[in-house]
């Protein structure tokens, strides 16, 4: 018997019916499963504007060690980014102080995460001495609009 005879007669559309619907059901779980999956991955952040705060001392003229205790990143903002994904921020600093000092810890506002620094902490400014540090932050694991804040402690 040919399976164009298997499906004629009442017992045979009847098995046509149901293979296609198995077939439809399967077409409809893959094109969730498909629509899902493209829907996490583009998931994204977006970091509108970054800005640090340096917890320092004072010289003995009063003046920060490092000359400003706010910083604020206006390039490349706002950033767009998947979510949990990484950036930096850089910090190039001029140690105004007779002593050295150190950047010690780098606290993120939540819900970002400080993955890394270079150099790593702590990262020593010699007196008088200047440098560039980068700090690596990862995005929030939830999509949208944040601003990050960054506690920089120094010693």
């Amino acid at each position: 018997m040919s399976i164009v005879g298997y499906f004629q007669g009442a017992r045979g559309r009847k098995h046509l019916v149901l293979v296609v619907g198995a077939v439809a059901a399967v077409v409809v779980v893959l094109l969730a499963v498909v629509s899902l999956y493209n829907h996490s991955s583009s998931a994204s952040v977006t970091v509108s504007g970054a800005s640090a705060y340096l917890e320092e001392g004072r010289t003995t003229q009063g003046q920060p060690w490092f000359g400003v205790a706010n910083v604020s990143f206006v390039s490349g903002y706002p950033l767009t980014l998947p979510v949990g994904g990484t950036f930096t921020v850089s910090l190039n600093l001029a140690n105004d102080d007779s002593l050295a000092h150190s950047l010690v810890a780098f606290n993120p506002n939540a819900p970002f995460h400080v993955v890394s620094s270079s150099p790593p902490a702590p990262v020593l400014y010699a007196a008088h001495g200047d440098g560039d540090t980068t700090i690596t932050v990862q995005a929030p694991g939830a999509a949208g609009s944040y601003v990050l804040n960054l506690t920089v402690l120094c010693q």
